[in-house]
């Protein structure tokens, strides 16, 4: 049986941008599928711990049920800077 073999990275910014030159999400060799929901789960979890409170999440609305924690959701942008 043949040693494990993992191919080296060319690094991660190259290989997300070729997946996304080639449409081809395979070239970027990370789990997309739930890289998302990972990431969004890790910073609620920042949200609630800098709110202090427990909080519920609302997806559909991108809201918490503590208004204290919503306002860690936002960015105030500067006179003139808006997205």
């Amino acid at each position: 049986m043949p040693d494990p073999f993992i191919p080296r990275s060319i690094g991660h910014y190259k290989e997300f941008t070729e997946a996304c030159k080639q449409n081809n999400p395979k070239l970027a060799r990370c789990a997309f599928a739930y890289a998302g929901r990972l990431t969004e789960t890790v910073l609620l979890g920042l949200v609630a711990y800098r709110a202090g409170k427990t909080i519920e999440w609302d997806p559909d609305n991108f809201r918490t049920s503590e208004g204290d924690a919503n306002v860690l959701l936002e960015r105030v942008y500067r006179k003139g800077w808006t997205l």
